[in-house]
């Protein structure tokens, strides 16, 4: 199994809950993967940070991912509208694989969505 860790990014999103994982990943000797829309693209967050994903939502497959970050901010109100992304989390969920939500509402804005906190999913 690959050691890659998926992270989501879109605009908006809270800066030091993706930057940190981002670099905390690396020291602890994972790949993060910065996983949006589209790759390739500089998305900002919402203080102005600026990161580039890696790849687009429709080029990954969670079989190839260890688990998934997913930072909070207003990105996530964006995330949930892209069906391919909302596909990777369901798969992942359906592979067993783990989870961090960074802040609370990334977990309710984006998972709730899917049905997923009322599932049986285990948050804490």
């Amino acid at each position: 199994m690959a050691n890659k860790v998926g992270i989501l990014i879109e605009y908006d999103f809270e800066d030091a809950e993706l930057v940190y994982p981002y670099y905390r990943m690396q020291e602890a000797g994972f790949t993060p993967v910065l996983i949006g829309p589209k790759a390739g693209v500089q998305y900002k967050g919402k203080h102005g940070y600026p990161m580039t994903s890696n790849t687009s939502s429709s080029d990954v497959n969670a079989r190839d991912l260890l688990a998934l970050i997913i930072p909070g901010g207003w990105a996530p109100d964006r995330m949930r509208r892209d069906q391919k992304l909302v596909m990777l989390v369901k798969e992942m969920d359906a592979e067993g694989k783990s989870f961090l939500s960074v802040q609370h509402i990334a977990t309710s804005r984006l998972l709730s969505s899917l049905w997923m906190l009322y599932c049986g999913a285990i948050f804490t």
